[in-house]
């Protein structure tokens, strides 16, 4: 065997363990390490802000409403006549108590019991909720028809199914 050839041989062979020695090495944990965040970046920012109520939406929340711990009563929460929720950081004008007709003609007059103002489609889009109950009606009962207009508009008394109402009042 010549020089030359045994030469050659050692190169193949160091070639060949450099390759193996590459190819079965573990990959980097990332690919771009150096550009994460660390430590000095975050200095940067700031610290974190201590967040009201446990980071609660204080325009949005139910539970925390325009401050922490100030809780909406909603009605129906999560149906169609849903009333009362936390709307930009006070709590919406709700559904007030089943009434029967002799307590008033108008939801404005049923309002005013409650010494609270009428909300004209105010609670989901309607001003009251029309009830079919022979004795008052409970918080979860739904209503057969909602009423929509002025406040001043006559609660359709007459109708045979309707006895009680519910009207939209805010404070």
């Amino acid at each position: 065997m010549t020089k030359k050839h045994k030469y050659f041989g050692f190169a193949l062979l160091s070639l060949a363990l450099l390759a193996n020695a590459t190819a079965c090495r573990a990959p980097l944990p990332c690919p771009d390490c150096d550009e994460q965040d660390g430590p000095e970046d975050e200095q940067e920012d700031g610290p974190v802000p201590d967040l009201p109520c446990g980071g609660a939406d204080l325009m949005t929340d139910n539970l925390n409403c325009g401050t922490c711990g100030n809780e909406c009563t909603v009605f129906f929460e999560g149906l169609e006549w849903e009333a009362g929720s936390c709307q930009a950081g006070e709590c919406g004008p709700i559904w007030v108590e089943c009434m029967q007709e002799g307590f008033g003609a108008t939801c404005e007059e049923l309002c005013k019991l409650h010494e609270a103002s009428c909300v004209p489609n105010g609670c989901a889009g309607s001003t009251a909720l029309l009830m079919a109950k022979l004795y008052g009606c409970d918080p979860d009962d739904e209503p057969i028809k909602t009423m929509v207009g002025a406040c001043d508009e006559p609660i359709p008394w007459s109708d045979e199914d309707v006895t009680h109402a519910r009207c939209c009042c805010g404070w």
